[in-house]
């Protein structure tokens, strides 16, 4: 009977503390860092082992054959690209083009060579989505160097505080916590 009750409270208890509000502040912070985990293990084996992810289709067309399709812009992005990022780029490139009702292949295989003005459209929808994903990533990278320098700055502040509090009990006599004497 006890053992029941106290299942049910622990029950009630593990309830409660999982709907709270540290709950979802717990879960805010922790969110992103199983991905970065990932990223930081998927580095670590790429540089220990060499392994690189392959280069798309569409990547190695638009640097060699389809490059005059593409402005000098676009074309010197994407070769300045690491092939782990350029892998990136492909596959959100693959998903974008999905939405929009066609197949990045079909750049790839030369099968819009006799349709010019549809290849002039899914370039500029690739040019333009470019565009946007390099902005977007500029403005993530900018995000993060604010976070870790408001993080960096919250620290100096703490220990600003820190020093205060310990300089104003030192004027006001207040003494500060005392180390135990061992006692032999």
């Amino acid at each position: 009977m006890y053992l029941l009750i106290f299942l049910i409270g622990f029950g009630v208890i593990g309830y409660t503390l999982a709907r709270s509000s540290y709950a979802q502040r717990a879960e805010h912070r922790a969110s992103g860092t199983p991905k970065k985990w990932g990223e930081s293990l998927a580095g670590w084996w790429q540089a220990r082992f060499g392994t690189q992810p392959p280069e798309d289709a569409f990547i190695i067309w638009a640097r060699s054959q389809g490059a005059s399709y593409f402005p000098e812009e676009f074309n010197g992005w994407l070769a300045g690209l690491p092939s782990r990022e350029s892998h990136a780029f492909s596959q959100a490139l693959q998903d974008y083009t999905g939405g929009l009702g066609f197949e990045l292949d079909s750049l790839t295989d030369n099968s819009l060579k006799n349709k010019p003005a549809l290849m002039q459209v899914y370039v500029e929808a690739v040019v333009i989505y470019s565009q946007a994903y390099r902005r977007a990533k500029e403005i993530h990278q900018e995000a993060d160097k604010a976070e870790a320098k408001d993080k960096e700055s919250a620290k100096e502040k703490d220990g600003m505080k820190n020093a205060e509090k310990q300089a104003s009990r030192r004027r006001s006599g207040v003494p500060e916590m005392a180390e135990a004497v061992p006692t032999a």
